[in-house]
């Protein structure tokens, strides 16, 4: 789900932003070293400085604004809560809709507390500020935060599913925990360096390399699978994506960051029995990993989905690697259930062709392209993704 969007109101009486008045100058910078993201345009004639950062380990975000906006209070902080859209893609700007949701928020020093029902789904969203200024409602899941007169401002803003803790991190405190986080990421696994080579395209090749290790961490870093997209938007009904899973995953550890991959990893353990319960159900043995689920690994309804099997050994390669780069004989314990299970329907699901007296895969199965007819397709290419097929 979209649980919030999060941005500015710029204007007053006197100056109201509209199509005639554009933002100009935009420049922004992500900064990898600290996990900060550097914003700077100008609304009019006022120019507007933004830091923004994500707490590693809460789901928080904290930013500091700094413009003259702010001393003519001229800039407010809108946070608008959309209803899931249904579809494959959900951007998160549905604020028309006939799901039951309610929102009612508590007032406190320095804060506030937004408590949302969408739904059977519940959640807060918890604001807090340095500095002074008035918070309201606008309209139904639509609230509005104005500062008050001054040169700078702060916030933080949190998502729990439900009050444990009043205090929340300050942009500052938020900001020392990603320097930290960001430097102890950077200077563990591996890296690439093209320093001194003639080549014209090493350095964009080194740039997308580092790049790649951010944006992975951020979006595979998690303790499930993520979505095939990631966290780049809301896709694919935000379910994980088993059948993407081994690219997300693989390159992690080979970067020398193995424990990120086993977070995830870990989820298999939750998906076991749904999995043996579908090849149970198919007449087949072990366990058969779905294309795609939700969050408690039930499988989600798919006319493609039934028919795919090659995210079937990703977890036999993983648990591979992950034995590869650390070989200790705990892991070689913790993880033979989820080999075993995975082999035992891989050999099960060969089929004995008497005719030319071989193992075949099919009928029954899409391959890549899938756009063939499942009931005519045998013995794909690669259908395993490492190495068996025709």
């Amino acid at each position: 789900m979209q649980l919030a969007t999060i941005g500015f109101e710029f204007g007053d009486s006197n100056f109201v932003v509209n199509k005639t008045t554009e933002l100009n100058d935009i420049r922004q910078y992500l900064d990898l070293w600290t996990g900060t993201i550097h914003s700077q345009y100008s609304v009019g004639q006022h120019l507007v400085q933004v830091i923004t950062v994500a707490h590693p380990d809460q789901d928080l975000i904290a930013f500091h604004i700094k413009s003259k906006l702010l001393e003519s209070n001229q800039i407010k902080i809108r946070i608008r809560l959309p209803a899931p859209t249904g579809l494959w893609k959900d951007v998160g700007n549905h604020w028309n809709s006939a799901t039951p949701r309610q929102s009612t928020y508590s007032v406190i020093p320095n804060g506030v507390d937004i408590r949302h029902q969408l739904d059977t789904n519940f959640y807060v969203i918890q604001l807090r500020w340095k500095g002074k200024g008035s918070f309201s409602e606008k309209s139904p899941d639509y609230f509005v935060f104005q500062p008050e007169s001054a040169r700078d401002f702060e916030c933080s803003i949190r998502f729990v599913p439900a009050i444990e803790n009043p205090d929340l991190p300050s942009f500052s405190q938020t900001l020392l925990a990603s320097k930290k986080h960001w430097k102890s990421f950077w200077l563990s696994g591996e890296a690439i360096d093209f320093a001194g080579s003639q080549d014209p395209r090493a350095f964009e090749l080194e740039r997308r390399a580092i790049l790649s290790q951010y944006l992975t961490r951020i979006q595979c870093g998690s303790d499930q699978p993520p979505q095939e997209t990631g966290l780049t938007y809301n896709s694919w009904f935000g379910r994980p994506h088993l059948e993407m899973y081994w690219w997300h995953a693989l390159h992690v550890a080979l970067w020398g960051r193995p424990e990120l991959m086993e977070k995830s990893l870990n989820w298999f353990f939750k998906s076991l029995g749904p999995a043996k319960d579908l090849a149970r159900r198919q007449g087949y043995q072990g366990a058969r990993w779905q294309k795609m689920t939700d969050t408690e690994a039930n499988e989600s309804p798919s006319s493609v989905g039934s028919f795919l099997i090659w995210q079937q050994p990703h977890v036999i390669y993983l648990c591979e690697i992950l034995y590869k780069l650390s070989p200790k004989p705990g892991l070689l314990a913790k993880y033979q259930n989820l080999v075993f299970e995975t082999a035992d329907f891989m050999a099960d699901y060969l089929a004995w062709d008497s005719l030319h007296k071989n193992y075949r895969l099919g009928s029954g199965l899409i391959p890549a392209q899938e756009s063939h007819d499942p009931m005519k397709t045998v013995n794909p290419t690669l259908n395993w993704h490492t190495g068996i097929g025709r």
